[in-house]
């Protein structure tokens, strides 16, 4: 019984594909692929997968176009503020862990500005005792 389904790709084309991935694996040439042969870029990297030869790009930003950032980075930074260690943080939301960091920096920063400004009030106290005298 011969085979009843249909190739989408014919040999040359997955020769061709693979020829030209491996060369520039690159989301670039996965569009150019696509462009060339006709098909969807899904169907493309579908094709390159099964083969073993596709690659996933890493990702360095969000669907909305903000950089990734990993929780494990958000609790280390959480950590670093207050100079603890909080195992159980990770288990948070990362919106919650966002806005956790948010709001200790917040803190941290209006702190260091009163103690700016205490340190300048005590110099002008100091200034005033002496010229007092």
């Amino acid at each position: 019984m011969a085979d009843a389904t249909a190739k989408n790709y014919t040999d040359e084309m997955v020769e061709q594909m693979v020829a030209a991935y491996e060369d520039a694996p690159t989301l670039a040439t996965v569009e150019a692929l696509a462009e060339e042969f006709g098909k969807p870029k899904r169907s493309i990297i579908s094709k390159l997968s099964s083969l073993g030869v596709y690659k996933a790009q890493p990702r360095n930003t969000t669907k909305q176009g903000t950089p990734v950032v990993r929780k494990a980075d958000i609790v280390a930074a959480i950590e670093n503020q207050l100079h603890s260690n909080l195992p159980s943080l990770a288990k948070a939301s990362k919106a919650d862990l966002v806005e956790m960091l948010d709001v200790i920096q917040r803190i941290n920063q209006h702190a260091a500005n009163v103690a700016e400004n205490n340190e300048r009030l005590q110099r002008r106290v100091n200034k005033e005792a002496v010229a007092a005298s």
